[in-house]
Protein backbone atom coordinates (compact mmCIF):
# COMPACT_ATOMS: atom_id res chain seq x y z
CA UNK A 1 0.00 0.00 0.00
CA UNK A 2 2.90 2.02 0.88
CA UNK A 3 4.81 1.72 -2.31
CA UNK A 4 1.68 2.90 -4.50
CA UNK A 5 0.63 5.76 -2.42
CA UNK A 6 4.37 6.82 -3.17
CA UNK A 7 4.23 6.43 -6.88
CA UNK A 8 0.38 8.14 -6.80
CA UNK A 9 1.86 11.53 -4.78
CA UNK A 10 4.80 11.91 -7.21
CA UNK A 11 3.82 15.10 -9.26
CA UNK A 12 2.59 14.71 -13.20
CA UNK A 13 5.70 16.65 -14.22
CA UNK A 14 7.81 14.07 -13.10
CA UNK A 15 6.52 11.09 -14.26
CA UNK A 16 8.83 9.45 -16.86
CA UNK A 17 7.86 6.05 -17.83
CA UNK A 18 7.24 4.70 -20.92
CA UNK A 19 4.82 1.83 -20.44
CA UNK A 20 1.18 2.46 -20.95
CA UNK A 21 0.09 3.65 -18.00
CA UNK A 22 -3.27 0.86 -17.37
CA UNK A 23 -0.06 -1.94 -17.46
CA UNK A 24 1.52 -0.19 -14.59
CA UNK A 25 -1.91 -0.35 -12.71
CA UNK A 26 -3.04 -3.66 -13.36
CA UNK A 27 0.59 -5.09 -12.49
CA UNK A 28 0.68 -2.62 -9.15
CA UNK A 29 -3.08 -3.56 -8.08
CA UNK A 30 -2.37 -7.51 -8.97
CA UNK A 31 0.68 -7.80 -6.53
CA UNK A 32 -1.66 -5.92 -4.41
CA UNK A 33 -4.40 -8.35 -4.63
CA UNK A 34 -2.25 -10.94 -4.38
CA UNK A 35 -0.64 -10.29 -0.97
CA UNK A 36 -3.79 -8.77 0.45
CA UNK A 37 -5.46 -12.42 -0.57
CA UNK A 38 -2.61 -14.21 0.87
CA UNK A 39 -2.78 -11.82 4.59
CA UNK A 40 -6.84 -12.83 4.05
CA UNK A 41 -6.37 -16.96 3.75
CA UNK A 42 -4.85 -16.45 7.52
CA UNK A 43 -7.81 -14.86 8.89
CA UNK A 44 -10.79 -16.74 6.33
CA UNK A 45 -11.80 -19.62 4.80
CA UNK A 46 -10.56 -19.46 0.88
CA UNK A 47 -13.62 -17.97 -0.86
CA UNK A 48 -14.13 -15.72 1.33
CA UNK A 49 -10.40 -14.35 1.24
CA UNK A 50 -10.69 -13.67 -2.36
CA UNK A 51 -13.82 -12.34 -2.76
CA UNK A 52 -12.82 -9.66 0.37
CA UNK A 53 -9.39 -9.19 -1.11
CA UNK A 54 -11.09 -8.35 -4.81
CA UNK A 55 -13.48 -6.06 -2.55
CA UNK A 56 -10.56 -4.56 -0.39
CA UNK A 57 -8.33 -4.20 -3.67
CA UNK A 58 -11.21 -2.01 -5.15
CA UNK A 59 -11.70 0.04 -2.21
CA UNK A 60 -7.62 0.95 -2.33
CA UNK A 61 -8.22 1.63 -6.18
CA UNK A 62 -10.60 4.06 -5.06
CA UNK A 63 -9.04 6.05 -1.99
CA UNK A 64 -5.60 5.78 -4.45
CA UNK A 65 -7.68 7.67 -7.79
CA UNK A 66 -9.06 10.18 -4.86
CA UNK A 67 -5.61 10.93 -3.75
CA UNK A 68 -4.95 11.65 -7.38
CA UNK A 69 -6.84 14.45 -7.31
CA UNK A 70 -4.65 16.06 -4.77
CA UNK A 71 -1.02 15.16 -6.34
CA UNK A 72 -0.31 18.35 -8.90
CA UNK A 73 -0.37 16.93 -13.10
CA UNK A 74 -2.65 13.78 -11.84
CA UNK A 75 -5.64 13.06 -12.32
CA UNK A 76 -8.39 10.78 -11.24
CA UNK A 77 -9.49 7.97 -13.76
CA UNK A 78 -12.50 5.73 -14.13
CA UNK A 79 -10.07 4.03 -16.65
CA UNK A 80 -7.60 3.63 -13.82
CA UNK A 81 -9.74 2.17 -11.70
CA UNK A 82 -11.11 -0.28 -14.23
CA UNK A 83 -7.04 -1.61 -15.26
CA UNK A 84 -6.64 -1.99 -11.60
CA UNK A 85 -9.63 -4.57 -11.31
CA UNK A 86 -8.16 -6.16 -14.70
CA UNK A 87 -5.01 -7.23 -12.94
CA UNK A 88 -6.79 -7.72 -9.76
CA UNK A 89 -9.21 -10.20 -11.48
CA UNK A 90 -6.36 -12.05 -13.47
CA UNK A 91 -4.68 -13.13 -10.49
CA UNK A 92 -7.54 -13.89 -8.92
CA UNK A 93 -8.17 -16.18 -11.69
CA UNK A 94 -4.44 -17.52 -11.91
CA UNK A 95 -4.88 -18.16 -7.61
CA UNK A 96 -8.00 -20.67 -8.72
CA UNK A 97 -6.46 -22.21 -10.86
CA UNK A 98 -3.22 -23.28 -8.84
CA UNK A 99 -5.87 -24.16 -5.45
CA UNK A 100 -7.53 -26.23 -7.86
CA UNK A 101 -4.57 -27.62 -9.93
CA UNK A 102 -3.19 -28.06 -6.36
CA UNK A 103 -6.44 -29.97 -5.00
CA UNK A 104 -6.48 -32.01 -8.30
CA UNK A 105 -3.06 -33.25 -8.16
CA UNK A 106 -3.28 -34.00 -3.55
CA UNK A 107 -6.53 -35.79 -4.90
CA UNK A 108 -4.41 -37.95 -6.89
CA UNK A 109 -1.71 -38.96 -4.37
CA UNK A 110 -4.37 -39.89 -1.86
Amino acid sequence: MGLIFYLSSIPGSELKVETPDYILHALAFGGFYFFSTLFLLHQMKLKQSLLSGLFFTFLFALSDEAHQYFVPGRTPDLRDIAADLVGALFVLVMLIFIFRFYAFVKSKKG
